[in-house]
């Protein structure tokens, strides 16, 4: 009997999208779904302040591993020293989300194994808050969408909906938020694959939603 084969998940976002919590919640739930470790990639080399690599014991918990630095996978450096560990996951089909930032040095990160990334062969998922700089407007999104695959050599092949104000956020804001995103995503003839929201907001008028109870990421007093 064959193993099962996964297309590796790579996310990106402009800066404060909120796509390092996206990624978190969204791997312990693909986990708990495939029912198999998930492997989480922290190729996000431009953000010191929210890595995924700072969660990993809590993820190891959860059965998600991370990998992508070379130094143990702690987060005692500002930056991770990219390893070759999400190449081999990308030639061996394993399940792999990647973190990665969201300006042309990060996007560049993917040279690591892009020549392993066929069209159809992967998912590229843009997360999107209407309430950051460069994703306000629709017209914002899709610049950095092809701004992102220019760099990338790769194609969008999803938006995350994202958008909230932390503490502030109403179901009006997310339901703005949404309808930005859809207005991009209808332009780039794309789908919005999930929209991240707090338990507090679930509603049938929010489409494909992963929840989560409190933020991973980002402590009470940021709150």
């Amino acid at each position: 009997m064959l193993e099962t084969k996964y297309k590796p998940i790579i996310v990106t976002g402009v800066y404060g999208a909120g796509k390092t919590e996206f990624c978190i919640n969204y791997s312990v739930d693909y986990a708990a779904r495939i029912k198999r470790e998930v492997l989480l990639a922290d190729m996000d080399v431009m953000n010191p302040y929210f890595r995924s690599r700072d969660k990993a014991e809590w993820l190891k918990e959860r059965n998600v591993r991370i990998i992508g630095n070379l130094t143990g996978n702690t987060g005692n450096q500002d930056t991770p020293a990219i390893s070759g560990e999400a190449t081999v996951a990308v030639m061996r089909g394993d399940p792999l989300v990647v973190d990665l930032a969201g300006d042309a040095p990060g996007l560049r990160v993917l040279s690591l194994f892009k020549e392993f990334l066929k069209p159809g062969g992967y998912e590229f998922w843009v997360v999107v808050n209407a309430f950051r700089p460069g994703c306000r407007t629709v017209d914002d999104v899709i610049t950095f969408v092809r701004m992102a695959q220019s760099y990338s050599g790769l194609q969008a092949t999803a938006l995350v909906a994202n958008s909230h104000l932390l503490s502030e956020t109403t179901e009006e804001h997310i339901l703005h938020g949404l309808s930005i995103t859809h207005g991009a995503a209808k332009q780039l003839g794309i789908p919005i694959v999930h929209t991240l929201v707090c338990t507090d907001f679930i509603s049938p008028k929010i489409p494909n939603a992963l929840t989560f109870e409190k933020t991973v990421m980002r402590a009470d007093w940021l709150l």
